[in-house]
């Protein structure tokens, strides 16, 4: 810890280097804590079950389906590639 006793602070004559460094201190506990909550996170990103990736063709213009969520609800379809020129749509049920 840095002495604030009238005396010069440790790096106090240098240079900010620009980037700011911020230092938590957390206990072994709170470490193991931390790291046990990361790794469920971790867990739920890789847990949901991959579907068959099935690559379909545009009817209209022949370029891939991507699979795409609406923002009103969320709910996935595929639409055209070559979207904004082929609007294209295919509902998933």
């Amino acid at each position: 810890m840095a002495d604030l006793r009238g005396g010069k602070r440790e790096g106090a004559g240098r240079k900010p280097s620009g980037k700011s460094k911020v230092q938590y201190w957390v206990t072994p506990e709170e470490a193991e804590f931390l790291r046990l909550k990361l790794q469920e996170k971790r867990n739920e990103i890789h847990s949901e079950p991959v579907e068959e990736l099935v690559i379909k063709i545009c009817p209209k213009c022949g370029k891939k389906l991507k699979l795409r969520h609406r923002k009103s609800d969320n709910k996935p379809f595929l639409g055209c590639g070559g979207f904004p020129n082929c609007t294209y749509l295919e509902e998933i049920l």
